[in-house]
């Protein structure tokens, strides 16, 4: 199958994905539903890929590889999403084997987010790998996996043909969280990503700050940005925190439910919106644009784009409406006064982090409890060694390379009254001047033998 998506990139073309979900079930009349409007969006040329979600929020449903399997047999160029929550690192490997029996190329490796729900009760998390490991992992396969055989023989598979992406979250509004995410990036281009899609989030300065941040540190992979289509009832679930790594603040919220009480329910005004957002991305220098939160139909897909392509001329006008970060975030580059966006001058308070008390942690004995060889396998500019704090501990994901995109304003995402164990290292390197030694490690999975 042709790879429009890869193939655009590569171009330089400014490219579109449109999301999907196929939730619950295996042959739902929902999910026949969207399927068959995803194939009308695709003939449609309007966009160059169909992602297919890897059950987001935590939330059981349909594997993304049969999901995008289908979708592939009918002409469909899918981006499947692939997580590590659920599946331990041979069960990851075997759904790549999966992808590429299939012919899927184009994968999105995330972390994922932490199980909510699931059959009789919440289920046991995984996370045996992180996002840059599966990359890492996908890297090999593209390579062709060397491995041992059971006599002790070298093995070589055949190479596989992923063109592989990752997420990066542009809205966080502290410094550690900023730079960790800016870090965490660099980390996965090393690994192997040759893309990356943006979380979902409304400041149109924090997005230009972290496209920023990516060139100014020799990252060159194309950034996607996200464009969801918020309406009230989905940005309230934000707003509270529900939906994790995404911000919805009070004002934008009250501007949701005004448009909620419009005749339409606010649609035309989320779809105006969603339109100016595309405008400013491919102004600002975005490689292209996710495009998600609305029906899988041509007709509302090619409004959107069009109107997009209408607002692409005078896109610094909407960029003071699209600025919904606190008041006291962090931002690292100062502000145009006459764009409301980034100067290229940086604060001489840059460095203002405050130094938060560092939340007690279980410490070193809880994690030999757990794996008793774990001192000999962490490295020296690990924040085990360097700040003795414990990740396969006190992390609920067990993040050792950098944290997640799910913490909201440096707690943790699955325990919000917990400081993000990776905030207190930062906060505990800082203080040092060795913050930036985050952006080195490089931890390899845990051995469990």
């Amino acid at each position: 199958m042709n790879n429009r998506f890869a193939d655009g990139l590569k171009s330089g073309r400014f490219v579109v994905s449109f999301e999907s979900v196929p939730r619950r079930g295996a042959n739902e009349p929902s999910q026949q539903e969207l399927e068959n409007g995803l194939v009308e969006v695709w003939e449609s040329g309007l966009v160059d890929a169909v992602t297919v979600a890897d059950m987001p929020s935590g939330i059981p449903g349909l594997r993304s590889e049969s999901y995008a399997a289908s979708l592939a047999q009918k002409g469909v160029n899918t981006i499947s999403f692939l997580t590590c929550k659920d599946r331990d690192r041979n069960a990851l490997e075997a759904e790549l084997y999966s992808f590429e029996r299939s012919g899927i190329q184009n994968i999105l490796c995330m972390t994922g987010d932490y199980p909510k729900t699931g059959w009789n009760g919440v289920p046991k998390p995984s996370f045996d790998l992180d996002s840059i490991q599966l990359l890492n992992m996908t890297s090999q396969l593209n390579s062709g996996l060397e491995y041992k055989g059971p006599k002790g023989a070298d093995c070589k598979l055949q190479p596989t043909h992923f063109y592989q992406g990752c997420a990066v979250n542009p809205f966080k509004f502290s410094e550690a969280e900023t730079m960790m995410q800016l870090w965490k990036l660099k980390k996965k281009v090393q690994a192997g990503a040759k893309f990356a899609i943006c979380q979902i989030g409304y400041d149109a300065r924090k997005q230009q700050e972290m496209l920023w941040l990516a060139r100014e540190n020799g990252i060159d992979i194309p950034l996607i940005a996200n464009v969801y289509v918020l309406r009230y009832g989905i940005g309230k679930v934000m707003h509270d925190g529900k939906i994790p790594g995404c911000y919805v603040d009070d004002l934008f919220l009250d501007i949701l439910e005004k448009e909620a009480a419009s005749d339409d329910g606010g649609v035309a005004a989320s779809l105006d919106r969603a339109a100016k957002m595309i405008a400013i991305a491919k102004g600002e220098g975005f490689a292209g644009v996710h495009l998600a939160g609305i029906p899988a139909d041509p007709a509302v897909v090619e409004n959107i784009l069009e109107m997009a392509r209408g607002y692409e001329s005078s896109w610094e006008d909407f960029v003071p409406n699209l600025k919904f970060a606190p008041a006291a975030a962090f931002m690292y580059y100062g502000e145009d006064s006459d764009t409301g966006l980034n100067s290229h001058e940086i604060p001489e308070d840059y460095y203002s982090y405050p130094v938060p008390v560092v939340t007690p942690r279980k410490g070193y004995s809880a994690a030999q409890a757990l794996l008793p060889s774990i001192g000999e396998q962490v490295s020296d500019n690990s924040i085990e060694m360097s700040c003795d704090l414990w990740p396969v501990v006190d992390c609920p994901k067990m993040q050792r390379n950098c944290p997640c995109g799910g913490s909201h304003k440096g707690f943790c995402e699955v325990y919000p009254e917990n400081k993000c164990i990776w905030v207190d290292a930062y906060s505990l390197l800082n203080m040092r001047g060795e913050h930036y030694s985050i952006a080195e490690i490089d931890q390899p999975p845990l051995n469990w033998e």
